[in-house]
């Protein structure tokens, strides 16, 4: 079996590519709107789309510090204005 070799650029607009949606946009608050690879296997009757993005560095170390470990907010301010955290 063979078939013709297909350039990146043509991925991603490829019927079957488009299809199968093997492909989902995703925005980054850096970096922008891109395209990421959703799982290759297909199961019917299930979301098979990405979840989520994953989290940016310490976009929870707040909540973290105050819940599990009962920081107060003044002690996590001033880690982060000793660059200690994110």
């Amino acid at each position: 079996p063979c078939s013709a070799y297909t350039k990146l650029d043509d991925l991603f607009s490829h019927p079957q590519v488009v299809e199968r949606q093997s492909f989902s946009p995703i925005n980054d608050d850096h970096l922008g709107e891109f395209l990421i690879q959703c799982i290759p296997v297909k199961f019917q009757h299930m979301n098979n789309r990405t979840a989520s993005w994953a989290a940016t560095l310490g976009q929870h170390s707040d909540d973290v510090l105050q819940t599990e470990l009962g920081m107060p907010a003044e002690k996590i301010a001033e880690l982060r204005e000793q660059r200690i955290i994110a």
